[in-house]
């Protein structure tokens, strides 16, 4: 490709994302910070409020039903986000989990749709790892850890995106709960 007539490369400007320079000793390219990607359920240390350790949560979905959060009426797409607070056992550690509930006798539908009932989706930490039962499956979407002496929050994303999950009991074995990024 032939360069137009008169052409001169642009030194010493910025462009999306990198700052070229033009010094005595030849041309630099600065490539910029790069904003950090968000993803559904992408957990974010929020500072502490009142005493507490707060996250907040990209909004994502199961089963494309945005769940609440926080043991709060208000889903995950509320505005500002919501904040919920870390509940950290005695060795510095807390769970966050995607708790979802079936709909109960007769059809047991998964999760639950309707946010009145008991077992409509929620984002919720709990200060101990969690099991699945009849009633609810849980996936932990993070975890987080808080170094007792700094109160330095490391923090451990597992989920990525939004979620599939199906639930499946057979017979009187406990329902087993399957998820899959969607």
């Amino acid at each position: 490709m032939k360069k137009p007539p008169n052409s001169q490369p642009v030194f010493g400007e910025s462009g999306v994302g990198c700052t070229f320079t033009n010094t005595g000793n030849g041309i630099s390219i600065r490539v910029d910070a790069q904003p950090t990607a968000s993803h559904p359920f992408r957990v974010r240390l929020a500072g502490k409020s009142n005493g507490a350790f707060k996250f907040t949560v990209t909004p994502g979905t199961i089963n494309g039903i945005i769940p609440e959060v926080y043991d709060s009426p208000d889903l995950m797409t509320k505005q500002p986000r919501p904040q919920g607070s870390w509940d950290f056992d005695a060795n510095g550690y807390s769970w966050l989990y995607l708790v979802a509930g079936n709909t109960g006798s007769p059809a047991y539908g998964f999760p639950e749709t309707s946010a009145a009932q008991a077992g409509y989706p929620m984002v919720k930490a709990y200060n101990a790892q969690q099991t699945s039962s009849d009633t609810s499956g849980f996936i932990l979407l993070a975890a987080a850890h808080k170094d007792a002496q700094t109160e330095k929050i490391t923090l451990f994303q597992f989920v990525t995106g939004s979620l599939w999950g199906d639930r499946v009991k057979v017979g009187n074995n406990t329902a087993q709960y399957f998820f899959a990024r969607v």
